[in-house]
């Protein structure tokens, strides 16, 4: 079972202060592969009881006192109530945390949304959504903030931050457009293309705070690989030459240095194919064509990668099948 609640605090001073519990975020997309094609299969329901769930609350608990062994059931428990006020079941996974408060009434919301697919070597662009549902005004300062995160979850130091004010009129919507720069989370991004974007919005008129993030992966250009059924490259047949496409690109805006693309398939080739390519201009399109002779019949992958100074494993593969001949 993979499951867990975060908890979200604000230190200020040696002071600390809970902003709220997300029991919803973690334990979804639990996947596999699925058989016979290369589609995400979502096993969660296999693995876990439902989020929210009465029998998922009592495993939880359980495992939370192995881990606590001093504290009573009764203090657990309490300490997981505020999950009461979390999403409703049958809201959207998604891996944007909602604004969330420890109330059971929400006065202004804060909500992201990005404006352009978060492709990488271009500018993040997005908007904070801030909704305010009560028939009050509200003063709103909003503290932005982003931040690369690695494989588990580990927070880097932010790169990025900006503060927003605004006054907000009885059940008013309104919208902050913010822009991160390539130029400025490129070098601080890690290997895992994970950002975090935050956003701590405290009004004027009350000590209480309201939180939201959203954590994005940016996408690099795949590799395309044309092999086959073209009377350029032939077809793939067991002990035929048979030449291979591979079609890649820099996505950066700036040259990158030390390119080097890497080729292989089972069955395919009988070693690793390793093509040295040098610099590659900003946002250049490349091509080379490389020969083989399949080995054996049947399914087969190819699978490519390249790598450089500025970024590693932009990948493609391409699944052929190779004929047994004559």
């Amino acid at each position: 079972m993979v499951n867990a609640d975060c908890m979200a605090w604000l230190v200020v001073g040696g002071k600390e202060q809970k902003l709220h519990l997300d029991a919803n975020s973690v334990g979804n997309f639990i996947s596999t592969k699925s058989i016979q094609s290369d589609e995400r299969d979502d096993v969660t329901e296999n693995c876990e009881y439902g989020e929210g769930s009465l029998p998922e609350r009592q495993v939880f608990l359980k495992a939370l006192q192995k881990l606590k062994p001093g504290r009573s059931q009764g203090s657990l428990q309490t300490e997981s109530q505020t999950s009461r006020f979390m999403l409703p079941r049958d809201s959207p996974r998604s891996l944007a945390t909602p604004s969330l408060r420890p109330s059971d009434v929400v006065q202004v919301s804060l909500k992201f949304q990005l404006l352009d697919p978060p492709d990488m070597g271009r500018d993040i662009r997005f908007v904070l959504l801030a909704l305010n549902m009560p028939p009050q005004f509200k003063d709103l300062k909003v503290n932005l903030s982003a931040q690369s995160l690695l494989h588990d979850g580990s927070p880097l130091p932010p790169f990025w931050q900006d503060t927003a004010f605004t006054t907000l009129s009885p059940e008013e919507a309104k919208t902050y457009p913010c822009k991160i720069p390539y130029s400025q989370y490129g070098q601080y991004l890690s290997t895992d293309k994970l950002i975090r974007i935050s956003a701590l919005g405290e009004e004027k008129s009350s000590p209480e705070k309201t939180m939201v993030n959203k954590i994005t992966t940016l996408a690099y250009p795949s590799i395309m690989i044309n092999v086959g059924k073209s009377p350029a490259l032939g077809a793939a047949i067991v002990n035929q030459p048979l030449s291979i496409q591979v079609i890649f690109s820099n996505p950066l805006s700036e040259q990158v240095e030390d390119c080097a693309l890497t080729v292989e398939g089972s069955g395919l080739f009988r070693r690793q194919q390793r093509v040295l390519i040098g610099v590659l201009k900003p946002h250049h399109r490349a091509s080379l064509t490389l020969e083989t002779v399949p080995f054996k019949s049947g399914q087969r992958q190819i699978q490519a990668n390249l790598r450089s100074n500025k970024f590693k494993d932009i990948k493609g593969y391409r699944n052929i099948y190779v004929d047994f001949g004559l």
